[in-house]
């Protein structure tokens, strides 16, 4: 696991060590809030995959 301490791509809110590898090589920074919202609600999901796909 990564010690590595980023910040969360959805809200911009807070600094997590929680990453997601979203392709081979890259890796971003999800908070537990935005990761729990995201799995509940699919519509959430979809935004953090635009979000990150608009990052790249």
């Amino acid at each position: 696991m990564s010690k590595e301490v980023g910040q969360c791509v959805m809200c911009k809110n807070e600094y997590t060590s929680k990453n997601v590898l979203v392709r081979p090589g890259k890796k971003v920074h999800v908070c537990t809030t935005c990761m729990r919202k995201a799995k509940a609600n699919f519509l959430s999901f979809i935004w953090m995959v635009l979000t990150v796909r608009m990052m790249s």
